[in-house]
């Protein structure tokens, strides 16, 4: 289905082969203009962005195998994607043309010279140790160049945790920046730098996950391009790691505790700290904030996973952050009691079972101990607080509750909390909890009880006339057909009170699939459906109107019978004419009756039109009706006219019922319409030299023998086919 409707998408868009279609994060523009608000276009573009599409172009038709690899092409991860050149070299490996992708181009974007980092502003040359110029670090050896493009694009991409490229200048630059602890530290620094203003622990944050990010980065460009130095490049990391200030170090060893990322540096870096270096973060910390938190915890837990470890570790701490002064150390005394109760567990032992105070305890030492490792009990709980869970158990609860519910105000504020439910149930596409609560409702609206049964009534009834039902009416083209099968018995369930959405869908849908299976859904109600097709007969719009009328003549029936005849009177040609046409196809006595009466006492222009619509209709019943018309009219004077109309309407439904009202009024003669009894005789022989059948050919003959002179010379010219 995504194929088809792309590829439709696409070759609609052949007669303009300049079009361009851009895609920012949030919009897709058309030739540089946004398209207007719509959480499509949001989605889609967002899609692309993500997979770093640029810019697409559609210079020539796309076969649906092209659209399809198209669309293979953004289900593939995007980091593989951009190890193998970016979508739009993937796309030419596919060798089709008709479809023109342009990608993001990192390597230009993150290498441009004139972005804030190189623009020579406090961002671009931040003074940060080592950055001065040197050619070689404290270690000796020669320091990567830190004014170049390369560089300068290093640095944004660190500071913006946006991906780096896979060009041969950033990989052989990374590497060469993980071989020297100087250039490491100046990479971090001037990330940190780059940071946008804020303050406290905001600014924090950002710069530890800069950190991070560029501790990570480097170290994964070293296991894939030089396996054989992770192990130098990890002592480089920790000597970079040192000089940096200690509380954005332990914040990202916090973050990677808490969120998974980087976890390989974390783990690596903690056994390459010994307990000094560990005690001096977490004292600089706790100076800094004057406060312990749990972030402090996660990231001591990361470093000095042991126990007994972590306790050496905080009375090192202590210790360098009181030197021995009383005041510090009142000070700082219930911020270090705080942290060593977050790194104990809880404590609330004398107030739960040993059982679950151990299993507690558990559960918060694996999170930080085996960083953010899932326990295996963390599927079910997830599972039991996801949007899917709780939104099935409201469903049960509120259903118990009504059944269970005997005041009957009770019951019935229940029932609307329950219609309000299946709404929402019904916006967010979850159809099968919907189906419940409504299946629940009309079970309840069953029973003897006549307040329940009420209240439930009433909820279904609301449900049905929801904007979720009217707007799933007109989304029904684009259902799957499970789904419309689903919709199918969801209107059944909610029973004839759905039709008052479903009409207000159909006057509102194009023709095409929507309109078809709308009324395939109606159809399904037979004559309940007719009563609520009355709006829409009236309709002022005539495409609407007509096809209601359509509708009804579908349905059939008494009721349908009733509801179109007054139609055959209305001032609008256009419905009377559809009008006559259904009718005439319904096989009941009234209708026939109607329209006989019609042709007989309407005036001239509704008789005209009531005759063309029988003959457009093809139906048998219209030859009955037109031959019987013609019997009763007087084919001079002021129905001449319409006898002419007549004969006209039986080329198309005539037969040999009709050839003796045919014969008949060919041998009409009057000195006084001399004229009109002519064109008549004429139209007459005309007709019956067009039916194929021997009644018209013996009715031609025997007016060529007995007829007056000008019909015997008609009926020759019939037989001889001169017409």
């Amino acid at each position: 289905m995504a194929v088809d409707r792309l590829h439709a998408a696409v070759a609609a868009l052949l007669p303009y082969p300049e079009l361009v279609l851009g895609i920012s994060p949030t919009t897709l523009l058309v030739n540089g203009e946004p398209l207007p608000a719509d959480p499509r276009v949001r989605e889609a573009a967002a899609l692309l962005h993500d997979r770093d599409v640029l810019r697409l172009r559609f210079p020539v038709t796309a076969s649906p195998a092209e659209v399809s690899d198209f669309l293979q092409l953004l289900t593939f991860d995007t980091d593989v994607v951009r190890k193998r050149g970016g979508p739009a070299k993937m796309w030419e490996d596919f060798g089709h043309r008709s479809i023109d992708v342009h990608q993001i181009d990192y390597d230009a974007l993150l290498g441009d010279d004139n972005t804030d980092a190189g623009d020579g502003g406090p961002a671009g040359r931040a003074s940060v140790p080592g950055s001065s110029g040197s050619k070689a670090g404290s270690d000796g050896r020669p320091l990567p160049g830190r004014d170049d493009a390369v560089w300068r694009a290093l640095v944004k991409s660190m500071a913006t945790r946006r991906p780096t490229t896979t060009g041969a200048a950033i990989q052989q630059r990374l590497l060469q920046i993980a071989g020297s602890a100087d250039a490491i530290h100046a990479l971090a620094a001037q990330a940190m730098l780059q940071q946008p203003p804020a303050q406290g622990s905001a600014m924090l944050a950002a710069q530890a996950a800069a950190v991070l990010t560029t501790f990570q980065r480097l170290l994964s460009a070293v296991e894939a391009q030089a396996p054989g130095k992770v192990a130098e490049t990890l002592r480089n990391l920790a000597a970079a790691a040192s000089r940096l200030d200690p509380s954005v170090v332990l914040d990202a060893m916090a973050e990677s505790a808490e969120s998974g990322f980087g976890s390989s540096v974390a783990g690596a870096l903690s056994t390459l700290f010994d307990d000094d270096q560990i005690a001096r973060m977490l004292a600089h910390s706790l100076a800094a904030e004057g406060r312990s938190s749990s972030r402090m915890a996660a990231a001591l837990s990361t470093m000095a996973p042991d126990a007994s470890r972590q306790q050496r570790v905080l009375r090192l701490a202590r210790n360098l952050s009181t030197q021995g002064d009383p005041e510090k150390s009142s000070e700082f005394h219930s911020a270090w009691h705080s942290l060593e109760q977050m790194l104990s567990g809880p404590g609330d032992a004398l107030y739960t079972s040993a059982e679950y105070s151990s299993s507690l305890a558990e559960a918060e030492a694996r999170s930080h101990q085996l960083r953010m490792q899932p326990t295996p009990q963390l599927d079910g709980w997830v599972h039991s607080v996801s949007a899917e869970s709780v939104k099935t158990l409201s469903v049960t609860l509120l259903l118990d509750l009504f059944s269970l519910e005997e005041s009957a105000e009770a019951a019935a504020e229940v029932a609307n909390d329950l219609a309000a439910l299946a709404e929402d149930l019904l916006m967010s596409a979850d159809y099968r909890e919907a189906e419940r609560v409504v299946q629940a409702l009309t079970d309840v609206a069953s029973w003897s009880d006549p307040r329940r049964a009420l209240a439930s009534r009433i909820a279904v009834d609301t449900i049905a006339r929801s904007t979720a039902m009217r707007d799933m009416g007109g989304a029904v083209a684009d259902f799957e057909e499970g789904q419309y099968e689903w919709f199918c018995r969801f209107c059944a369930l909610l029973g004839p009170v759905a039709l008052e959405s479903l009409v207000t869908g159909l006057a509102a849908a194009p023709d095409g699939v929507t309109r078809e299976r709308i009324e395939s859904v109606v159809a399904r109600f037979g004559e309940d459906a007719v009563s609520s097709m009355a709006p829409l007969l009236a309709h002022a719009n005539w495409m609407v109107s007509r096809a209601a009328i359509q509708m009804v003549g579908r349905l059939g029936g008494p009721q349908a019978v009733t509801a179109l005849l007054p139609l055959v009177r209305d001032p609008d040609p256009r419905k009377v004419r559809e009008a006559v046409a259904t009718l005439v196809k319904l096989d009941d006595p009234t209708a026939s009756r109607a329209i006989a009466v019609m042709l007989k006492a309407g005036s001239a222009e509704s008789r005209g039109i009531v005759i063309d619509a029988l003959a457009a209709s093809r139906a048998r019943r219209a030859n009955l009706l037109l031959t019987a018309a013609l019997q009763d009219i007087v084919p001079l004077g002021r129905d001449h006219g319409l006898t002419l109309r007549l004969l006209t309407a039986l080329r198309f439904v005539g037969d040999d019922q009709s050839v003796p009202a045919i014969a008949k009024v060919i041998r009409v003669w009057s000195w006084l319409y001399w004229v009109q009894a002519g064109h008549v005789k004429r139209a007459g022989v005309g007709l019956l030299a067009s039916m194929p059948s021997r009644a018209a050919a013996a009715a031609l003959d025997e007016a060529a023998r007995t007829g007056d002179l000008r019909l015997r010379s008609y009926a020759r010219a019939g037989r001889r086919g001169d017409r």
